[in-house]
């Protein structure tokens, strides 16, 4: 997916005013086979789909949490991270 799609799909999701979780759902939800709607996978497609970067960006861009240092360690003050 080129960068000028992506940011195209994010320019005129946010022009049209477009509900934050209608657009994060869009972007969670992408698999890329659609050409139509290929610009949301464009998250997933730079990550190369490798889990611990999914999940530290997903933490970091749509949960406000940085889930980075779980990888290597338990969480001091969160039982469920592991």
């Amino acid at each position: 997916v080129p960068r000028a799609a992506w940011e195209e799909y994010l320019r005129s999701a946010f022009a049209a005013n477009r509900p934050y979780d209608h657009v994060a759902r869009e972007i969670l939800a992408a698999d890329g086979t659609d050409p139509a709607n290929r610009a949301p996978a464009k998250f997933f497609l730079d990550r190369k789909l490798e889990p611990n970067v999914v999940a530290k960006d997903v933490g970091r861009v749509f949960l406000g949490r940085n889930l980075q240092c779980a990888q290597c360690h338990d969480h001091p003050n969160v039982e469920a991270y592991k």
